[in-house]
């Protein structure tokens, strides 16, 4: 089938935009994933009282 240079330009830029955006996305999730993990383990640490809610450290570093 015959394309145009100009459609097929289009359609690299299309696949270059989707490409990053998939790059974009997937980053985006893998951040979201960490910051999960860090939550959960910060959960962890209060609930077996390994840590104390009002060391000042604590709290700062959560505001």
């Amino acid at each position: 089938m015959w394309c145009s240079y100009r459609s097929r330009r289009s359609s690299t830029a299309r696949q270059d935009r989707s490409a990053r955006q998939r790059a974009v996305a997937a980053d985006l999730a893998r951040r979201a994933t960490e910051a999960d993990q860090r939550i959960k383990r910060l959960y962890d640490v209060l609930v077996a009282g390994v840590a104390d809610l009002d060391d000042p450290t604590l709290k700062d570093r959560s505001a």
